[in-house]
């Protein structure tokens, strides 16, 4: 009878024991929460033969929750790069134009191309890197943008407008 009393004890203890073994993970779930927008800017249409685009004004708009770097009130000058065909080029210092309860908020970006005699092709100008608030999650039809695009001699070069051509959330 102990014999028995002894195995029954045995066998209650290792199903206990088994029973306590967790899987190791955790058990809790892996925040997804993404920080960061990275928002390429292109300009699409055709460009009139014999002309070079020199510059553009664009002025970005944000959906909620989504804000540029901000430095002692200034936008930090890692938020927007020249890329794509007017990789290199300049860049005037960016405006941040903050949301109001009428208004969205604005990056107002003005880049040159790299280039002298101008660009002759239309693509990729920038890649504006923003920061995500309250678990925002855009995509490319959350922003819009309008631009001003001129040749190397100041006019104003129409046919062409402004795009968000990607946006990747990290």
């Amino acid at each position: 009878m102990t014999t028995n009393i002894s195995k029954y004890l045995l066998l209650t203890l290792t199903l206990l024991t088994l029973a306590a073994c967790g899987g190791g993970g955790g058990g809790g779930t892996t925040d997804t929460t993404k920080t960061t927008a990275t928002v390429k800017i292109a300009l699409s249409g055709t460009l009139p033969a014999g002309t070079a685009i020199a510059g553009a004004a664009l002025t970005l708009t944000l959906p909620d929750n989504v804000i540029p770097e901000l430095v002692n009130g200034a936008v930090a000058g890692s938020v927007v790069t020249p890329s794509g065909v007017f990789a290199g080029g300049a860049l005037v210092p960016v405006v941040y134009k903050e949301a109001t309860a009428s208004s969205p908020g604005m990056v107002v970006i003005a880049l040159a191309s790299a280039a002298t005699t101008g660009v002759a092709e239309t693509g990729e100008v920038a890649t504006v890197t923003l920061r995500l608030t309250n678990s925002a999650a855009p995509t490319a039809g959350s922003f819009t943008l309008d631009q001003k695009v001129t040749d190397t001699s100041g006019k104003v070069v129409s046919g062409l407008s402004a795009i968000v051509s990607g946006v990747t959330l990290q």
